[in-house]
């Protein structure tokens, strides 16, 4: 059969519908089911190119950086979500590079270290302990133990500079002597809560000190639900691939609805805070340029 242009949205789906079918007397081989999913072609179609377009980029640096260095040369992956926060909705879905030499799906079966995407984390939990964006902490050498006699050092590319910084700094800088005295003062624990209550609901998360940090392995499909519920005023959705089943005639036999939590995971309030400080990123950040590039 062709691939189409989502192949490991083809191959997520079959696994969902062998049991979805089981579950309700259905043979998928021979009842001409008819999946409608989510996903909106032309962002698909926008999303694979971005794929392709930005690992050749990074394949060339990587293949100089390894000539350079005389090592074996390594093939890079990566994996591409789309999500409508709003609904739920998955747009697009780019498991790897190129499905005919790597199934392997990086967005739902890969997982890696967030680092400073999981930042977000440890500030919302701050602002819903009562913390401001303008609470200050000095940016200065930290060490924290660890357990077991060791001692965790955290640090940034330049030296501390020694000064007051207050919260939104921190964030938009992506300070790590910052974020990890703000999670002593929040604590590891409230912020794994955080974490898995916005979206990271299958990676097991260790409440230690540099989780700050993004230490613990996520999937990609976990980290964008949960910025999603950040751009959803702190209500998770979770993410929605099949919008329905019909049968070979276009009978309907089951829709799907997003589904949500009886409470927000994070109060509407907080989040909004939380938006505003991490616009500082794009704005003043680390991220800046993003409004440059896109």
């Amino acid at each position: 059969e062709p691939l189409g242009i989502a192949p490991h949205v083809a191959q997520h789906l079959r696994k969902w519908l062998i049991a979805w079918a089981d579950g309700r007397g259905y043979n998928i081989l021979a009842d001409g089911l008819r999946v409608r999913t989510t996903i909106d072609v032309q962002i698909q179609k926008l999303a694979n190119q971005a794929v392709a377009r930005q690992m050749a980029q990074l394949q060339q640096l990587a293949d100089t950086q390894q000539r350079k260095a005389g090592q074996e040369g390594a093939v890079l992956q990566a994996g591409l979500l789309a999500l409508d926060p709003r609904s739920g909705a998955v747009r697009a879905w780019v498991g790897s590079r190129d499905f005919a030499t790597e199934q392997f799906d990086h967005v739902s079966q890969a997982r890696r270290q967030p680092g400073s995407t999981f930042k977000p984390f440890v500030y919302g939990a701050a602002f819903m302990q009562g913390l401001s964006p303008s609470y200050t902490l000095v940016d200065e050498a930290v060490a924290i133990s660890a357990g077991g006699g060791e001692v965790w050092t955290p640090s940034d590319a330049t030296p501390p500079t020694g000064r007051a910084m207050t919260l939104r700094e921190g964030l938009s800088q992506s300070k790590n002597t910052i974020t990890a005295q703000l999670m002593q003062k929040v604590g590891p624990a409230r912020v794994a809560q955080l974490a898995q209550a916005m979206g990271v609901r299958n990676s097991p998360l260790e409440a230690v000190p540099s989780l700050a940090l993004g230490t613990s392995p996520v999937t990609l499909l976990e980290m964008v639900a949960a910025y999603g519920t950040i751009a959803n005023g702190g209500n998770y959705l979770m993410p929605v691939l099949v919008d329905s089943v019909e049968d070979r005639n276009g009978q309907l036999l089951e829709a799907f609805a997003p589904v949500r939590d009886a409470a927000p995971a994070m109060p509407r309030a907080d989040t909004l805070t939380l938006v505003d400080v991490m616009r500082g990123v794009i704005d003043q950040g680390t991220g800046q340029a993003i409004r440059s590039r896109y």
